[in-house]
């Protein structure tokens, strides 16, 4: 063999061996992993005031009223937008009441889940009342929504989410008062007027679907064209729903957080012939980008989950 291919050769097993190398280099070589999730622990200013003390605080209020204490809670979320049900708002609630904040947001779900326990400075926001009940908002924006960088800033999670602390109240519909409003309730051995007959939201708008309960009270149901179960037809017979009870100009509503919130409907005939086999009672027919609602807020033109 001469020099020329001693060289050739030399210089192919070389190469052999570097490749064979650089893969025994890969197969060996772990991939990276995932960082371990951190609990988030909440170590801001604690708590000096309750949602009830702030709505009797600003109950007299008829515009919107800058909060220039610092006032901090604490409360759990207890329904928010994973459905599309409920729009560009969240619900909290501790042990004496309840209230909605407007935020200029889509999916907040995904950072503030149902059970999430959360610390809001309340400095700077503003007290804002819409058909008659009061929001947590900011004065000047569009629909007095806070801005999610503002938003962020002044409200910080504890710990992570449990849904297992979240227990709705049961309610009586002959029962109502204006503790229960925007509170998580559950309402049983309600019938859905139109149940089997029509979707929750079958057309291009957000709707009322009446349920009645057994001594023929009855009460709004409000479903947005744009949730996700928003085309299924109502359960027929008797059952269970739980949701935020909101309440608009002293009219009673409830929002299903998701599909969910509707339990164990046992199918029955009603025994009364559906109002409307098309839809329910429609309130507005605006898109989500031009219209808003919320607790108890019906769509204002021009303007407004589980455990």
């Amino acid at each position: 063999m001469n020099k020329k291919n001693i060289q050739t050769v030399c210089a192919s097993m070389l190469s052999l061996i570097c490749i064979g190398l650089i893969l025994f280099t890969g197969a060996c070589k772990r991939d990276p992993e995932a960082p371990l999730l951190t609990q988030p622990i909440y170590d801001g200013p604690n708590a000096n005031t309750t949602i009830a003390a702030l709505k009797e605080k600003y109950a007299s209020i008829n515009d919107p009223k800058v909060i220039d204490e610092d006032l901090v809670i604490k409360a759990l979320v207890t329904g928010n937008d994973i459905s599309g049900n409920i729009y560009k708002q969240l619900y909290i609630q501790d042990e004496t009441a309840a209230i909605n904040l407007g935020v200029d947001q889509n999916s907040m779900y995904t950072t503030f889940r149902a059970g999430q326990e959360v610390y809001i400075s309340l400095k700077g926001l503003s007290m804002v009342k819409y058909g008659g009940e009061l929001q947590i908002g900011f004065s000047g924006t569009n629909a007095n929504r806070i801005a999610w960088e503002i938003f962020k800033q002044h409200t910080k999670v504890s710990g992570w989410p449990n849904a297992a602390n979240l227990t709705p109240l049961e309610v009586d519909l002959s029962k109502l008062d204006a503790s229960m409003v925007n509170k998580l309730v559950i309402i049983k051995n309600v019938r859905f007027n139109n149940g089997g007959v029509n979707a929750f939201a079958g057309g291009t708008a957000t709707v009322s679907e009446v349920v009645k309960d057994a001594n023929g009270k009855t009460l709004d149901v409000r479903n947005s064209n744009f949730s996700t179960f928003a085309k299924e037809i109502l359960p027929k017979g008797n059952g269970t729903l739980v949701g935020i009870l909101g309440r608009y100009n002293g009219g009673w509503q409830l929002f299903l957080r998701d599909k969910t919130d509707v339990i164990d409907f046992d199918g029955t005939d009603a025994g009364t012939t559906p109002t409307d086999p098309g839809a329910g009672e429609v309130i507005f027919n605006e898109t989500f980008g031009d219209g808003t609602y919320g607790s108890g807020n019906r769509p204002k033109i021009g303007c407004f989950y589980r455990f």
